[in-house]
Protein backbone atom coordinates (compact mmCIF):
# COMPACT_ATOMS: atom_id res chain seq x y z
CA UNK A 1 0.00 0.00 0.00
CA UNK A 2 1.87 2.74 -1.76
CA UNK A 3 0.17 6.21 -1.32
CA UNK A 4 1.30 8.40 -3.72
CA UNK A 5 0.85 11.85 -3.77
CA UNK A 6 1.16 13.23 -6.94
CA UNK A 7 -2.54 11.42 -8.88
CA UNK A 8 -4.07 15.07 -8.87
CA UNK A 9 -1.11 16.93 -9.61
CA UNK A 10 -3.28 19.98 -9.05
CA UNK A 11 -4.66 19.06 -5.76
CA UNK A 12 -0.96 17.77 -4.70
CA UNK A 13 0.03 21.62 -5.65
CA UNK A 14 -3.11 23.05 -3.60
CA UNK A 15 -1.56 20.50 -0.47
CA UNK A 16 1.52 22.59 -0.13
CA UNK A 17 -0.58 26.11 -1.08
CA UNK A 18 -3.30 25.84 1.80
CA UNK A 19 -3.39 26.64 5.38
CA UNK A 20 -3.54 23.39 6.32
CA UNK A 21 -0.56 21.31 7.57
CA UNK A 22 1.17 18.29 5.47
CA UNK A 23 1.13 16.54 8.79
CA UNK A 24 -2.64 16.87 9.05
CA UNK A 25 -3.00 15.89 4.98
CA UNK A 26 -0.75 13.23 5.03
CA UNK A 27 -2.46 11.82 7.85
CA UNK A 28 -6.40 12.09 5.93
CA UNK A 29 -4.97 10.37 3.01
CA UNK A 30 -3.07 7.71 5.41
CA UNK A 31 -6.91 7.21 6.79
CA UNK A 32 -8.89 7.34 3.38
CA UNK A 33 -5.53 4.30 2.28
CA UNK A 34 -6.92 2.35 5.45
CA UNK A 35 -10.86 2.35 4.70
CA UNK A 36 -9.89 1.32 0.76
CA UNK A 37 -7.87 -1.76 2.57
CA UNK A 38 -10.99 -2.58 5.13
CA UNK A 39 -13.14 -2.32 2.13
CA UNK A 40 -11.08 -4.75 0.16
CA UNK A 41 -11.24 -6.88 3.40
CA UNK A 42 -15.39 -7.23 3.25
CA UNK A 43 -15.05 -7.48 -0.41
CA UNK A 44 -12.85 -10.55 0.28
CA UNK A 45 -15.38 -11.41 2.85
CA UNK A 46 -18.50 -11.52 1.12
CA UNK A 47 -17.13 -13.14 -2.01
CA UNK A 48 -15.93 -16.10 0.30
CA UNK A 49 -19.41 -15.97 2.04
CA UNK A 50 -21.06 -15.96 -1.45
CA UNK A 51 -18.82 -18.88 -2.80
CA UNK A 52 -20.01 -20.45 0.34
CA UNK A 53 -16.32 -20.98 1.36
CA UNK A 54 -15.45 -22.05 4.97
CA UNK A 55 -14.80 -19.27 7.50
CA UNK A 56 -14.48 -18.98 11.08
CA UNK A 57 -15.15 -15.59 12.39
CA UNK A 58 -11.69 -16.01 14.10
CA UNK A 59 -9.95 -16.16 10.69
CA UNK A 60 -11.35 -13.04 9.70
CA UNK A 61 -10.47 -11.38 12.73
CA UNK A 62 -7.02 -12.51 11.86
CA UNK A 63 -7.03 -11.24 8.12
CA UNK A 64 -8.37 -8.03 9.87
CA UNK A 65 -5.02 -7.94 12.39
CA UNK A 66 -2.18 -9.24 10.28
CA UNK A 67 -3.49 -6.77 7.35
CA UNK A 68 -3.45 -3.80 9.59
CA UNK A 69 0.28 -4.59 11.04
CA UNK A 70 1.80 -5.01 7.44
CA UNK A 71 -0.55 -2.04 6.44
CA UNK A 72 1.10 0.59 9.05
CA UNK A 73 4.74 -0.55 8.09
CA UNK A 74 3.64 -0.01 4.18
CA UNK A 75 1.85 3.28 4.95
CA UNK A 76 5.00 4.72 6.66
CA UNK A 77 7.54 3.78 3.82
CA UNK A 78 4.91 5.52 1.22
CA UNK A 79 4.72 8.15 3.62
CA UNK A 80 8.52 8.72 3.13
CA UNK A 81 8.66 7.46 -0.36
CA UNK A 82 6.19 10.44 -1.31
CA UNK A 83 8.37 13.09 0.07
CA UNK A 84 11.64 11.96 -0.74
CA UNK A 85 10.86 10.25 -4.60
CA UNK A 86 7.61 12.48 -5.55
CA UNK A 87 6.53 12.09 -9.00
CA UNK A 88 3.22 12.77 -10.47
CA UNK A 89 0.94 10.09 -11.34
CA UNK A 90 -0.41 10.11 -14.79
CA UNK A 91 -4.62 8.62 -14.53
CA UNK A 92 -4.47 7.54 -18.05
CA UNK A 93 -1.38 5.59 -17.93
CA UNK A 94 -2.19 4.05 -14.19
CA UNK A 95 -0.38 0.45 -15.39
CA UNK A 96 3.18 2.68 -15.93
CA UNK A 97 5.66 3.06 -13.28
CA UNK A 98 5.64 6.00 -11.47
CA UNK A 99 7.90 5.95 -8.84
CA UNK A 100 11.45 6.31 -9.18
CA UNK A 101 13.98 3.14 -9.17
CA UNK A 102 15.29 3.46 -5.78
CA UNK A 103 12.21 3.49 -4.55
CA UNK A 104 11.40 0.34 -5.97
CA UNK A 105 14.75 -0.78 -4.49
CA UNK A 106 13.91 0.13 -1.34
CA UNK A 107 10.62 -1.39 -1.38
CA UNK A 108 12.09 -4.90 -2.10
CA UNK A 109 14.17 -4.20 0.84
CA UNK A 110 11.32 -3.17 3.29
CA UNK A 111 8.80 -6.15 2.47
CA UNK A 112 10.60 -8.61 3.97
CA UNK A 113 10.85 -6.06 7.12
CA UNK A 114 7.67 -5.46 7.35
CA UNK A 115 6.59 -9.08 6.98
CA UNK A 116 8.64 -9.94 10.29
CA UNK A 117 6.12 -9.49 13.29
CA UNK A 118 3.50 -11.66 11.33
CA UNK A 119 6.39 -14.46 10.58
CA UNK A 120 6.96 -13.99 14.23
CA UNK A 121 3.27 -14.10 15.13
CA UNK A 122 2.89 -17.18 13.39
CA UNK A 123 5.78 -18.92 14.86
CA UNK A 124 5.01 -18.42 17.60
CA UNK A 125 1.21 -20.20 17.32
CA UNK A 126 3.04 -22.64 15.29
CA UNK A 127 5.31 -23.75 18.20
CA UNK A 128 2.78 -23.59 21.05
CA UNK A 129 0.44 -25.33 18.74
CA UNK A 130 2.78 -28.14 18.07
CA UNK A 131 3.20 -28.24 21.75
CA UNK A 132 -0.32 -27.79 22.21
CA UNK A 133 -0.37 -25.40 24.27
CA UNK A 134 -3.54 -23.67 24.92
CA UNK A 135 -1.86 -20.20 24.48
CA UNK A 136 -1.29 -20.87 21.22
CA UNK A 137 -3.70 -18.05 19.61
CA UNK A 138 -2.66 -16.18 22.48
CA UNK A 139 0.42 -15.77 21.89
CA UNK A 140 -0.41 -15.22 18.05
CA UNK A 141 -2.34 -11.87 18.67
CA UNK A 142 0.27 -10.77 21.17
CA UNK A 143 3.04 -10.72 18.93
CA UNK A 144 0.98 -8.90 16.70
CA UNK A 145 0.23 -6.10 19.29
CA UNK A 146 3.65 -6.09 19.30
CA UNK A 147 3.99 -5.29 16.06
CA UNK A 148 1.31 -3.14 15.72
CA UNK A 149 3.51 -0.93 18.77
CA UNK A 150 6.17 -1.47 16.61
CA UNK A 151 4.79 -0.23 13.32
CA UNK A 152 3.09 2.85 15.29
CA UNK A 153 6.02 4.07 16.25
CA UNK A 154 7.67 3.73 13.22
CA UNK A 155 4.63 5.33 11.22
CA UNK A 156 4.57 8.31 13.95
CA UNK A 157 8.91 8.60 13.12
CA UNK A 158 8.30 8.69 9.55
CA UNK A 159 4.99 10.99 9.88
CA UNK A 160 7.40 13.60 11.78
CA UNK A 161 9.99 13.16 8.90
CA UNK A 162 8.18 12.97 6.20
CA UNK A 163 6.04 16.32 7.49
CA UNK A 164 9.96 18.16 8.11
CA UNK A 165 11.12 17.33 4.69
CA UNK A 166 8.02 18.53 3.11
CA UNK A 167 7.74 21.57 5.01
CA UNK A 168 11.67 21.84 3.77
CA UNK A 169 11.48 20.78 0.33
CA UNK A 170 8.40 22.53 -0.62
CA UNK A 171 8.92 24.50 -4.01
CA UNK A 172 11.09 21.02 -4.99
CA UNK A 173 8.10 18.95 -4.83
CA UNK A 174 5.68 21.04 -6.40
CA UNK A 175 7.87 21.00 -9.03
CA UNK A 176 7.91 17.68 -9.12
CA UNK A 177 4.38 17.41 -8.54
CA UNK A 178 4.25 20.45 -11.44
CA UNK A 179 6.57 18.29 -14.40
CA UNK A 180 4.64 17.14 -17.62
CA UNK A 181 5.31 13.57 -19.14
CA UNK A 182 6.92 14.90 -21.56
CA UNK A 183 7.45 13.30 -25.59
CA UNK A 184 9.52 10.05 -24.48
CA UNK A 185 6.57 9.01 -21.85
CA UNK A 186 2.93 9.85 -24.27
Amino acid sequence: MQPELGFDRDAAQRYFLAPISYRTVILAKNLAGFAFLLLELFAIFLVMLGLRLPLQPQQFLEAMAVTFVLGLFLVSIGNAGSTLYPRPVDPSQSWRSSSAGRFHTLLLLFYPLASIPILVAYGARYVLSANQSSLAPFAFYAVLLMGVGVGYALYQAVLDFAATRAERDREKIVAALSASAGPVAA
